[in-house]
């Protein structure tokens, strides 16, 4: 089976390759905003979308000869796909979202880039990387190798917020599928034990976010003293970007460990599609009204700590790996919660306080996150049948 994976390793430029990179960011941040002013402009004076090139620009603009054209070419790509997204949401009638000026700062430091038909360009030579326009090669470090026959298609550049500079590349292989398991197990949300399975199991989340609040408040607040720009703002804003990095590092980490033994143990993984940020958008009007302020702000800052969506897209296409192996979501509206296991009976009113679900037809006793993940698994089981 051909697949696609992303291969992401940590870049050590010199100050002279930092420069280069630093020039290009912002090249295409130029292009980006140039490009969307000229759209802008033409659709207000005649009505009718304009069509920009970047190549255009180079008359008016020399120094963008000096710039990679694979980079360039991708940020035009990008801003004619953020138009056709714009008025696919709009004809649609969901929040449209148009395509915004990018600001230094403000904005993720990266850009994409590839090799040329004959292999020219950007490649791998001896454990360094190349990129088109640079003389030099850029240190690397290599902590795991591509599969053997991997194929690079194309690679993003990118700075972090603490100045570190990062190379994903986008390779294609043909991996052979793993065996696969018999056990299923299905997983309900849970803000406080991250997920709850139908075995009755809670992962011990350490809720990273909430361990380190108060340091990252403390060092947010000598942040907030400091005048904006000074070098002491600069060295106090990478301290407060290194501790979210921290802690994403940390979270991605227990993530990718626990999906994978998951995936490992069960041939079918079914999970609620659950849709949290309209959860968190409730949350916050309801917040705006006054009501449980203090809960609902917990509330909030629980979902965003467990990173729940990053999780499922990890259970996802590691399930891929397995023969045999499905991940299931489920339809966001079936009621686990309110289902009884044993019968089917559904009631009208689910007690959210109330943590043990009683069946009033059968009978049947047990514990309400456990059998809403019964639920959840017997109707991903219903599904793959």
């Amino acid at each position: 089976m051909i697949v696609n994976r992303g291969y992401k390793y940590r870049l050590y430029p010199t100050r002279e390759q930092q420069k280069y990179l630093n020039q290009v960011f912002g090249a295409c941040r130029f292009i980006w905003n140039q490009m969307l002013g000229d759209k802008i402009k033409a659709y207000e004076a005649t009505g009718d979308s304009l069509k920009t090139s970047y190549a255009s620009y180079k008359a008016d603009f020399p120094w963008l000869k000096e710039i990679d054209a694979y980079a360039l070419n991708y940020v035009q790509r990008d801003l004619d796909q953020a138009y056709k997204n714009f008025f696919r949401r709009l004809k649609k009638g969901e929040t449209p979202g148009f395509p915004k000026f990018k600001k230094r700062g403000r904005c993720r430091d990266s850009y994409k880039t590839r090799s040329d038909a004959n292999g020219h360009g950007l490649k791998i030579k001896d454990g360094r990387l190349k990129v088109p326009k640079l003389d030099s090669t850029i240190k690397m470090k290599v902590h795991r190798p591509f599969p053997d026959g991997a194929k690079i298609c194309d690679a993003v550049i990118s700075k972090t917020h603490t100045n570190e500079y990062y190379v994903s590349f986008c390779i294609e292989f043909e991996m052979k599928k793993k065996k696969g398991k018999s056990k299923t197990v299905g997983l309900d949300f849970s803000t406080r034990d991250y997920f709850v399975d139908s075995r009755g199991n809670i992962p011990d989340y350490p809720h990273y976010y909430k361990k380190d609040k108060e340091r990252l408040a403390r060092e947010q607040r000598k942040l907030s003293r400091c005048e904006f720009g000074s070098n002491n703002y600069e060295k106090q804003r990478i301290k407060v970007a290194k501790i979210h990095q921290k802690i994403a590092r940390k979270r991605g980490y227990f993530a990718h460990c626990l999906s994978r033994k998951l995936v490992e143990e069960n041939k079918v993984v079914a999970v609620e599609g659950l849709k949290l940020q309209e959860m968190q958008k409730s949350n916050k009007d309801k917040i705006d009204e006054g009501f449980r302020r203090k809960t609902l702000k917990n509330f909030n800052s629980a979902i965003s700590d467990i990173a729940y969506y990053t999780f499922c897209q990890m259970l996802e296409y590691k399930s891929d790996e397995y023969t045999g192996h499905k991940y299931i979501k489920i339809d966001t509206y079936f009621p686990s919660s309110k289902t009884c296991y044993k019968c089917g009976h559904v009631i009208e009113k689910n007690d959210l306080d109330e943590k043990t679900f009683i069946c009033p037809i059968c009978g049947y006793k047990e514990h309400r996150d456990i059998n809403a993940a019964k639920n959840i698994l017997k109707e991903g089981k219903r599904m793959v049948n």
